[in-house]
Parts: structure tokens; sequence; C-alpha cells
């Protein structure tokens, strides 16, 4: 049991240094953040006494905002041998040039880049022909996305490897060209469970029916951040007066999260702020019982990203 009190920096070693399958139990009270806690490793539990019983208050403010609680792989995805013929739409299988470093239960991505003939026929036309008074940042903004930001991609498991023919665990939602398509193995972290807590911060109770961004260092900001992880679980948590966003969700695969509550938000505002769940890049997750209160929206997909395949 780590009791009440125990310093971030203790609880990140005891994190750390977990050997696998650890549970780490948080004691009843009070436990004070003045960073941001890492979580960039496979199969550990971290539970609390409860909602309203565990209670993580993060006392960064000003320039310093960060998120309270951050899940990441530090690993880059690896790239694979790419597609030995064009995909259709639905399909369930694809053939590769070579799967030798590809093995069942792996994590595929699969993205091909806009361009002008896609983006007209999927309806995103418009993006091509930007009004003549739009500002020139925020026509800059577009042309960047629009550069950097593939809408045809899908995160898949292999379910089955036959020579170089790859099993898929979901249908392809777009068709892709064999010469231009990019597929990598995706290296997330996994297993993981946090449950059973309260995250607050010092930023003082927001005002629910101001939508303004009111903390200029808070903006974008997520208290819960979960990026590049798969077959992990986050249940009965939650998220009191968040800078931004409650709980960010990023390149995620077959994560199941029940109970979790986003309570108020300080920026709720535009260009992203105010989300009680925010998704990106997600695919097949599951999701059950989401409370979202006293923000700008309650749950949002990324407009610039694809998602596939959730269960809300």
């Amino acid at each position: 049991m780590v009791e009440a009190g125990t310093t971030l920096e203790a609880l990140q070693q005891i994190v750390q240094e977990a050997p696998a399958g650890s549970t780490i139990e948080l004691g009843a009270g009070t436990f004070l953040f003045d960073g941001t806690l890492f979580i960039e490793r496979n199969d550990i539990t971290i539970r609390g006494s409860g909602i309203g019983q565990t209670i993580i208050e993060s006392t960064l403010t000003g320039a310093e905002a960060a998120p309270t609680i951050q899940i990441s792989s530090p690993s880059r995805a690896t790239p694979l041998a790419q597609l030995a013929s064009s995909t259709e739409v639905g399909a369930t299988t694809i053939t590769l040039q070579s799967t030798a470093d590809l093995s069942v239960g792996q994590k595929l991505s699969i993205y091909q880049a806009n361009d002008e003939a896609w983006l007209q026929a999927s309806g995103n036309g418009h993006l091509l022909d930007l009004p003549d008074d739009l500002a020139p940042e925020i026509a800059a903004q577009v042309q960047q996305y629009i550069a950097t930001s593939p809408l045809r991609e899908i995160i898949v498991e292999v379910t089955a490897i036959d020579g170089n023919a790859v099993t898929l665990s979901h249908a392809l939602p777009y068709a892709f060209d064999a010469s231009a398509a990019i597929v990598s193995r995706l290296n997330l972290v996994h297993d993981i469970t946090l449950e059973g807590f309260t995250v607050q911060s010092a930023l003082g109770i927001a005002d629910p029916m101001l939508f303004e961004n009111s903390l200029d260092e808070g903006l974008g900001v997520p208290t819960i951040s979960i990026q590049k992880t798969t077959d992990s679980s986050f249940n009965n948590i939650r998220v009191e007066n968040s800078g931004s966003v409650a709980f960010s969700f990023a390149q995620i695969f077959g994560v199941t999260g029940d109970g979790l509550q986003a309570v108020g938000s300080h920026n709720k505002g535009e260009q992203g702020n105010g989300y009680g769940f925010s998704l990106s890049e997600a695919f097949a997750n599951n999701f059950t019982n989401l409370t979202s209160l006293d923000v700008r929206h309650g749950l949002l997909f990324a407009s610039w990203s694809a998602e596939h395949y959730n269960d809300i």
C-alpha cells in the first residue's frame, strides 16, 4: 500500500521498478503531484481506494501546465515491407512484400497521405478551396494538416499470417494503394490498468457558464493523457476542473473504460479546448458509463484523424 502523502518522485520510482504484473495500491487521502506521473511500461495496475477516497491533486499552474498522468510508449513505429497489392474497402486480408518482422497479435498502422482526388471523392474537397476571407494563419494551419495528417488510416491487430498474407482483426475502412500506403508495426504499451481515484487541479472551480479560454498556459493540455496504448483498462476515475481536456486518448486500440467522469473545464473556448473526452486515432475501443458535465463538448472525435470500430 502506497500511503497518501507519498511524493510524485517516490511514486514514479515505484511505477518504474515494479515487476511485471504488479498492482500498486494507493491509499485513501491526498497525493500532491508537482509534475507529471509518466507510465511508459507494460503490465501494471495502479488502483486507488475509490473516487473521492484517493485524491491526486496537481499543483501545476501557469506556464508549468502539463498532464497529471501521462501514459505513452517511448518507442516509435517500426516500418514494415509495403503492400504487395492494393486493397479494397472492407478487405480483412492484406498481402505484404514480406512478413519477416511480423507476428500474430501485433498491431499494424496502415495509412495513405491525402491527395486532391481522394479529398474530393470523400467529401473533403472544401479543404482545397478555402474562403478568401479566411485568416492567413488559419489557412496555413489547414494546409499543414492536409500535408501531415492522413485521413485514410487504420490500426488493426494481426490475427493470422500465411506466407505474406496477413489476416486482420477488422475490415479496412478505406482502399489503400500499394504504391502509396505506409504499413508499420506499432510498439504500443499494453496491459495497463488505472482505477479508483479522483484527479483535481490547483486551478479552483471552473465557471460552468464561461465558454472562453481563460488560462492561456493551459490551452489544449489534458489532465490524463493516454497515448500509444493497447489492451488496457481505465475505470472509475473522476477528473475535476481540468485546465482544458479531462481525458485525452490518442493512437489507441482495444482500450476499455468504465465509470470515467469529467466535471468542469476552465478553458472552454475554441481551438481544441473544453472537452470531457477527446479521441484521436482511436480504433476498436469500448467505453461505458461515461459522465461529462460543465464542459464545452462531452466527447469529441478528432477532425484530422480517423477513428473506427469504437463502441461508446
